[in-house]
């Protein structure tokens, strides 16, 4: 169950929003409104969360007041690791939401807390229980980063990667798991009402394992993400169809962040885009949803919809009380194909009663091509794509 959408990652921090094209985040205030308008649109009742800040500064949050970006969420967030980049004692985490909490009457929440195994796990034992014992009481959510180590052929979100010296690997030792899968001493002593932060990659080969650990760890707040950049993706909505699905008995915080490449002012995720209303066009509910699974999952997409629109299935017929709860129209239908049907199509064609439009003909060479267009990373005249096949 989405309990909230967390609206970007970090915005000031340089490795998730880069702040030398938006100097005083005057684009990342339009995007966020811009985002919040369309999603209150369609559910005025989910709560909206400021992406986590990092550092944490009372500054940077009177400046997006400013800026009105304060008056289109719900919460304010934030994020930090005391015993591993910040510049301040674990033991300041309540001076720290203090002075969040001076600057704006919102909720605040901690919606990624760490330490890393880097130097020892019993460092993070240490770490993991003082921050347990510091935050739970003091704010609604704490979500601990993370339940799982960072594949070391994998590259850490950050923007200076190696530069960063010894800092840089100890985004590798974040997890309560390691790589392969074992756990460390932490895992032994997760303390009970705290949540976890677990970032899942596109189609990434841990997930099953994930929610076998959230299950055992008997964790119930879970904040993930859904990257505006992958959506790009061929199999992108089955990916996240199947991410969903998989963490639906979670209540879960939803982050939706990075920007694609070919949207943003500079090819890349920490670019702010072009044009913030794409952002929020990605944000808000679909105009019509296929189902082809049933179920569970198709319970699920009633919430993919935007009022008024369809939910379609090809499996089962819709729920017709859930389609009415979530204000959108349901169908089934079921292709049936047969002989008589074949004919009349083949006849309309003959008689060129029917046509079809061709927008783009490419040689069967660059089908790769033609796959990011359909993606829609790359433009394509309006119709078919097709390949043609030289002899």
């Amino acid at each position: 169950m989405v309990e909230a959408v967390m609206l970007w990652n970090e915005p000031n921090n340089l490795s998730h929003w880069n702040f030398r094209i938006d100097s005083e985040w005057k684009i990342f205030a339009r995007t966020v409104v811009a985002a919040s308008r369309e999603i209150r649109g369609e559910n005025p009742d989910i709560p909206l969360v400021l992406g986590g800040i990092s550092p944490i500064d009372p500054n940077f949050i009177r400046l997006l007041k400013s800026q009105g970006v304060l008056d289109a969420v719900d919460v304010i967030a934030v994020h930090g690791f005391p015993l591993d980049w910040n510049h301040w004692s674990i033991h300041d985490w309540p001076k720290k939401i203090d002075e969040i909490r001076a600057v704006t009457n919102k909720p605040v929440w901690v919606s990624e807390a760490g330490v890393s195994s880097f130097g020892a796990e019993e460092v993070q034992v240490f770490g993991l229980q003082r921050t347990a014992e510091l935050l739970l009481p003091l704010v609604d959510r704490v979500h601990w980063y993370s339940l799982m180590d960072l594949p070391a052929t994998w590259t850490a979100t950050t923007r200076h990667k190696e530069a960063e010296g010894s800092a840089y690997y100890r985004h590798y030792y974040m997890g309560l798991l390691r790589e392969d899968g074992a756990p460390k001493a932490s895992a032994a002593c997760f303390p009970k009402g705290m949540g976890i932060c677990q970032w899942l990659h596109f189609e990434d080969p841990r997930l099953e394992l994930a929610v076998e650990w959230l299950n055992k760890l008997q964790v119930k707040y879970l904040r993930t993400g859904i990257s505006w950049a992958d959506w790009f993706r061929p199999n992108a909505e089955s990916w996240f169809d199947r991410q969903m699905n998989c963490l639906e008995p979670f209540t879960t915080t939803l982050t939706l962040c990075f920007t694609p490449e070919h949207l943003g002012i500079e090819k890349h995720y920490t670019s702010p885009p072009r044009r913030p209303e794409d952002f929020a066009d990605f944000a808000q509910r679909a105009d019509a949803v296929i189902d082809t699974v049933g179920g569970k999952t198709q319970d699920q997409l009633f919430t993919l919809a935007k009022l008024g629109g369809i939910v379609v299935s090809s499996v089962v017929r819709p729920n017709e009380e859930l389609a009415s709860q979530y204000g959108v129209r349901s169908d089934y239908f079921i292709v049936d194909v047969n002989n008589a049907q074949l004919t009349e199509i083949a006849g309309m064609f003959e008689r060129k009663q029917l046509t079809i439009p061709v927008g783009s003909v490419l040689p069967l060479s660059e089908a790769r091509v033609a796959h990011e267009m359909m993606a829609g990373s790359r433009p394509h005249l309006r119709g078919k794509i097709v390949l043609a096949i030289e002899h």
